[in-house]
């Protein structure tokens, strides 16, 4: 084995992760085996770990190493760099956009998704100037100070350059791929979880945290305008955000609240089942950094 040693940070892959939990859920398992030479090191929360590859998460140059730094915060900033120093990696990978702010003692490589809150500030809500003025500065220093910035669009490198001017070349874009475990649910694994969650009809599905950007409100009213409602449920899979959007009153107002379901822990076993069983996959989002819930309908041969 050589001496090239890649640190990814996985504090973000939880028991029922979002899109860029996936991504290194994905990712990682792969660049393993790619690489067998290589020696991986995976920053992982204390969370249970997701049925993700279980097998590959073991393989032979891997390391776990349990990290209780809270993501996303001020402990991140000041402790994460020494957590990266006692391992002292070749390269070290952080999946997000507020990479930490001190300097690294190893290369960084950073992943941005996307650049929705400094596009469009409205969707943040009611914070306040200072958390918008701290997310800017945060995807300045990564944009800026990385050695390396992986974009998963161009899009979003075309975002990225215009906000924080800087050359389009200073990006190298990625694009993200649906997890290969997405092969189809067996009928039986399908009914069983239309029968756990209520769902009696054939339905429409919708995948994606219920933040305002994602436009569900807007999916809701078209769907209860439709003739649909008439003959299907209308299922949105997503993890409720403190900005969520009052999903269940839109539906009670529209008269569907007893057609659409609104799920948010959902296992991976079950997110293939839903995708499998929908007789229509629908994005309505304003914004994307990829869009990666249409590759996996896609997979899942999804119309």
């Amino acid at each position: 084995m050589n001496d090239i040693s890649i640190l990814f940070d996985a504090r973000l892959v939880l028991p029922h992760p979002t899109g860029i939990g996936r991504y290194v859920s994905c990712l990682l398992p792969e660049l393993a085996n790619m690489a067998p030479d290589w020696r991986f090191h995976i920053l992982q929360g204390p969370a249970p770990w997701p049925g993700y590859h279980p097998e590959n998460w073991s393989a032979s140059n891997v390391t776990r190493h349990v990290c209780r730094i809270r993501p996303m915060s001020l402990e991140h900033h000041l402790l994460l760099p020494r957590a990266v120093g006692r391992i002292a990696p070749s390269i070290f990978h952080y999946p997000h956009f507020d990479a930490p702010v001190f300097r690294c003692p190893a290369p960084m490589v950073v992943t941005v998704h996307d650049a929705k809150y400094l596009a469009r500030p409205d969707w943040l809500g009611g914070a306040s100037r200072v958390k918008r003025a701290a997310m800017r500065m945060l995807f300045r220093a990564s944009v800026k100070r990385a050695d390396a910035v992986i974009t998963v669009s161009r899009h979003t490198a075309a975002d990225l350059t215009r906000l924080f001017d800087v050359p389009l070349s200073r990006f190298d874009v990625i694009y993200e791929a649906a997890d290969p475990s997405f092969e189809p649910a067996r009928p039986e694994a399908v009914e069983q979880w239309k029968k756990t969650t209520g769902i009696r009809h054939p339905y429409l599905l919708s995948v994606g945290e219920r933040r305002p950007h994602k436009n569900h409100a807007a999916l809701i009213r078209a769907f209860a305008a439709s003739k649909a409602a008439e003959t299907h449920d209308l299922v949105i899979i997503g993890s409720k955000h403190r900005d969520s959007p009052p999903l269940e009153k839109i539906a009670r107002r529209a008269g569907v609240d007893r057609k659409v379901h609104l799920l948010s822990k959902v296992s991976h076993a079950d997110l293939v089942a839903a995708y499998t069983g929908a007789k229509l996959f629908v994005l309505v989002s304003l914004y994307e950094g990829f869009g990666l819930p249409i590759l996996e309908a896609m997979t899942r041969d999804t119309p």
